[in-house]
């Protein structure tokens, strides 16, 4: 059974490397454990549609919380990754709480990613500088030490994954290549935290939008990218994503 608004990826520069991206995992409030859940309106559906053109893939979904989101999401194709977009209006009759975004993209069919040394080999960004996360200050109290946060500076969480204490200034979050020339990194222009699950059956990465209030009858709009290619070229590769360039 499909995973709930989980979309297939494969971009033809890396065949045989299959990724799944499940956007979103679910909407969070950032001060409760509550979540606002997508589901699609029958058992085993996706959610996705993969037969609009000039697109990868296209869904909309209302929320079934008292705080009614319509969240609708769309993917393009470019030359170096992925471009996403997601809007979400706020159908209800107050305001929404401080709201964040949980995308998940997994690579565990993606033989260039998966495999072994995923916390050697994973990374994000501290005071602008990459920093691998074996070693970064992982927090082992509330799950384990394999899912963990790292917030943006005056971002908080309420989650049962662990917190790191380190906080990252931006919301790159990467991967590399096992040979360790490529890299499959994810990242939104406005920011929340990123995190990572690096157990080997299950190994993925999150870059996850901050959406904060929005106000009843009023939408907002977020632009997510995801850059596959060359290690050396991933800030130009992002910032070509992130313009919108083919």
């Amino acid at each position: 059974m499909s995973a709930p608004f989980s979309i297939t990826l494969e971009h033809p520069s890396f065949p045989g490397n299959v990724f799944s991206y499940q956007c979103f995992e679910s909407i969070h409030r950032d001060d409760a454990p509550p979540v606002y859940d997508l589901m699609p309106e029958e058992e085993g559906d996706s959610g996705w549609k993969t037969d609009v053109p000039g697109l990868c893939g296209s869904c909309s979904v209302v929320t079934k919380d008292d705080c009614p989101l319509l969240v609708e999401l769309s993917i393009r194709e470019a030359a170096n990754g992925f471009r996403v977009s997601a809007d979400i209006t706020n159908h209800g009759g107050s305001p929404t709480p401080t709201l964040y975004g949980s995308p998940c993209l997994r690579y565990i069919d993606a033989p260039m990613f998966a495999g072994p040394g995923q916390l050697e080999r994973k990374f994000i960004h501290v005071d602008s500088t990459r920093r691998y996360l074996a070693a970064t200050r992982r927090d082992p109290g509330k799950n384990t030490l394999l899912q963990q946060f790292y917030l943006m500076p005056g971002r908080k969480v309420d989650h049962h994954w662990g917190v790191s204490p380190e906080l990252v200034s931006s919301g790159i979050i990467g991967v590399e290549s096992l040979d360790g020339e490529f890299v499959l990194a994810t990242n939104w222009d406005t920011v929340h935290s990123v995190c990572d699950n690096s157990r080997d059956a299950y190994c993925c990465i999150h870059s996850m939008p901050f959406i904060g209030v929005i106000a009843p009858g009023e939408s907002t709009t977020l632009d997510g990218v995801i850059y596959i290619g060359n290690l050396a070229g991933m800030a130009a590769g992002l910032e070509s994503l992130q313009a919108g360039q083919p």
